[in-house]
């Protein structure tokens, strides 16, 4: 199969456009590269230099896959992505080796260094697509993690004041607020977790009250 007609599961994920970087210090390979990347409807960001990679990897608007070759001049892909690691914890780029070195401990090494992926050279379009599209469900599901726990953290901050004493009047039973205003329970909810009340009767109030002031009219 070529790069340029590699599937690319149309309608299957949403992320056209993705900036995916590539480091290979091989032309023909960084070539490849860029084919199935495009091919795929996303955007490549492919150098030769691993330094250049760290840079961006550990820079502003980094992309958030990385493809990295394992034998590289001036640094390994091995040091590469321990270096992104320790320099960027939490952005937490999802890095995948490729490269041609296959044994077991070799494996081990690369996802010990950092990496979330490994696969071997020669490269297999299909294969490459399938690892890529693995990385981006996890990063999909780590920002939603992190917006679930944002969420949670707004929620904790705005029902805090509820889980203290809440002054009360004794007669007419508005609450007074940290600004030393009295409102009605109604208005306080609202302001402070966004609460909208609708308004209706229970069955006891509508028998003891409602009722007979509707018949006594009638």
């Amino acid at each position: 199969m070529t790069p340029t007609s590699v599937p690319t599961h149309p309608g299957h994920f949403a992320s056209e456009g993705l900036r995916i970087l590539a480091v290979d210090d091989d032309a023909a390979t960084r070539l490849t590269f860029d084919s199935i990347i495009r091919a795929a409807g996303w955007s490549p960001v492919v150098v030769d230099d691993p330094e250049e990679a760290y840079r961006i990897l550990t820079g502003p608007d980094a992309p958030p896959i990385a493809l990295i070759d394992w034998h590289m001049p001036t640094l390994s892909g091995i040091d590469l992505c321990r270096r992104v690691r320790e320099a960027a914890p939490d952005a937490r780029p999802y890095l995948i080796f490729v490269t041609a070195k296959s044994a077991s401990e070799d494996v081990a090494a690369g996802l010990d260094a950092g990496a979330d992926g490994y696969m071997t050279k020669p490269i297999v379009p299909i294969e490459l697509l399938a690892r890529v599209r693995a990385g981006i469900r996890m990063i999909a599901s780590q920002q939603d993690l992190r917006t679930r726990l944002h969420q949670a953290e707004i929620t904790s901050a705005q029902t805090k004041k509820l889980r203290e004493l809440l002054p009360i009047c004794a007669y007419c039973r508005r609450i007074r607020d940290e600004d030393q205003r009295w409102s009605t329970l109604e208005h306080y909810l609202s302001q402070h977790i966004g609460v909208r009340f609708t308004h209706g009767f229970c069955p006891d109030c509508y028998e003891d009250h409602v009722r007979p002031d509707v018949e006594g009219r009638g």
